[in-house]
């Protein structure tokens, strides 16, 4: 019998008249490319924000393409508000361009499943930055808080300042954040104030925008401008 390992659908689009071609996130093998041929039975299997298990024959090289001999729903999370699915694709987008492919970390697949089932009211920002951190630790961008680029042990009372992907200076109070703030990064996201929540998205979002080279989201443009209409 074969064994069957959990994915996910980072996204997929027709290939020829009856397959798709997929990106998936398997939990042990990573992101890869693979071709899944479908019929009027098994076309809605391959939709995003479910929980895959999947027989895939994964070839030598990289570059080549894997193919799906058989795959089920484990379960589906499709359920929740119009901003928490908007949420849930700008996941999806965020790791389809950052996931390196045979980049496999179970742990970061299991978070993903997590805040992709906790995606279900408007109450997005916790969860969303919970994972980006998560994300940034796993392909080596997590932030370092005990030391400076100076190896001075960082402390609430100083201010910091960084550049993208790098370790924090200590600067002046008008240009940098207080260590309070930073300190904060080691603590559950779910802890974080209001205020903690705002200065720390900007320090997230540098790293990440790093990282995606000037790469412009869909999804992210979509969440600011429906958040925006939503605060007018």
């Amino acid at each position: 019998m074969a064994t069957l390992e959990k994915a996910v659908v980072l996204h997929s689009r027709k290939y020829k008249e009856s397959s798709l071609l997929l990106t998936l996130w398997l939990k042990d093998h990573g992101k890869l490319n693979a071709i899944a041929r479908t019929n009027k039975k098994n076309h809605g299997i391959y939709q995003p924000f479910s929980l895959l298990n999947v027989d895939i024959k994964i070839m030598p090289s990289a570059e080549s393409l894997a193919s799906i001999r058989f795959a089920e729903c484990e379960k589906s999370f499709s359920m929740g508000s119009y901003l928490s699915q908007l949420a849930r694709m700008y996941l999806n987008e965020v790791l389809y361009w950052l996931l390196p492919h045979d980049h496999h970390d179970a742990a970061l697949f299991d978070s993903y499943s997590l805040v992709i089932q906790e995606l279900v009211s408007d109450d997005i920002a916790r969860l969303l930055r919970y994972f980006e951190l998560q994300l940034l630790e796993s392909l080596g961008y997590g932030f370092q808080v005990d030391y400076d680029e100076q190896h001075n042990m960082m402390t609430e009372n100083h201010y910091y300042a960084m550049a993208p992907l790098s370790a924090f200076y200590q600067t002046t109070a008008e240009s940098g954040i207080s260590g309070k703030y930073i300190k904060q990064l080691q603590q559950p996201v779910s802890s974080w104030d209001n205020d903690t929540l705002q200065v720390l998205q900007k320090l997230i979002r540098i790293n990440l925008n790093a990282c995606l080279q000037g790469r412009v989201l869909k999804t992210r443009e979509l969440l600011i401008s429906y958040l925006r209409n939503q605060n007018a």
